[in-house]
């Protein structure tokens, strides 16, 4: 897997066929809040430097906050993309994802394998991506060369240290995801990601919280059974 990058690594690549923008729920006004506009700038700097790419919205609506916002998260990129110069022509939109690791599975499917790119670049920011990059490189195996750009947030403190011990606990959790289902096998990481999403919908239904993971041999147990193994006597 190739190392994170930051802004100041733009130039640091090879050609680039597509840039996928990952979308986050919208701030106030359906407008991207800072996290979003950042990785929104990223993206067309890098674009910049690779003219001939297409940059790729992605973002529909999460399973778990549906209701927040109208349209999807892809929409309300491409409007600011197209605000600030993007030619129309170079953006596409995925917004059928309804879950992170549901999003890197149709990055697979509907862009990585149809079109059979060289080379693909993933944006995002500083805590998010470590646990995309070490999902999607096990999703996508060797199907192109992937970078991973992730730009800095300046928030400090205690809400830093919160966010950090939040994406420290997703990797751990993904980290048992990944050693599974073999590299590249998106299949098994699809149906594995119906099964949690599922479970999670169940689970939320009982009043609890979506930021709650879940164990990811609890769900194998779910999709064998179909009954959550920690209500069982």
């Amino acid at each position: 897997m190739n190392p994170i990058l930051s802004e100041i690594d733009l130039k640091n690549t090879g050609v680039i066929d597509f840039i996928f923008v990952l979308g986050k729920p919208p701030g106030w006004e359906q407008k991207p809040d800072i996290i979003l506009d950042n990785r929104l700038k990223l993206a067309f700097e890098l674009f910049k430097l690779n003219p001939n790419s297409k940059i790729v919205c992605s973002g529909g609506k999460s399973y778990a906050n549906k209701e927040m916002f109208d349209g999807s998260e892809a929409m309300v990129m491409r409007d600011y993309l197209e605000k600030n110069g993007v030619n129309p022509k170079n953006i596409l939109v995925e917004e059928k994802s309804i879950s992170g690791i549901n999003q890197l599975i149709l990055i697979k499917k509907d862009f990585v394998l149809k079109y059979k790119p060289e080379a693909i670049a993933l944006v995002s920011d500083e805590f998010h991506m470590p646990a995309i990059a070490g999902i999607f490189d096990a999703i996508n195996g060797d199907a192109c060369i992937t970078y991973y750009f992730g730009n800095k947030i300046n928030i400090s403190g205690k809400y830093r240290e919160l966010i950090q011990n939040y994406f420290d606990e997703r990797i751990k959790n993904q980290s048992e995801l990944i050693s599974l289902y073999k590299r590249g096998d998106h299949e098994s990481f699809e149906k594995h990601e119906v099964g949690y999403r599922e479970l999670m919908i169940i689970r939320i239904s009982r009043g609890e919280s979506r930021l709650q993971m879940i164990d990811p041999q609890i769900v194998l147990e779910f999709i064998k059974t179909g009954v959550d193994p920690t209500l069982v006597a």
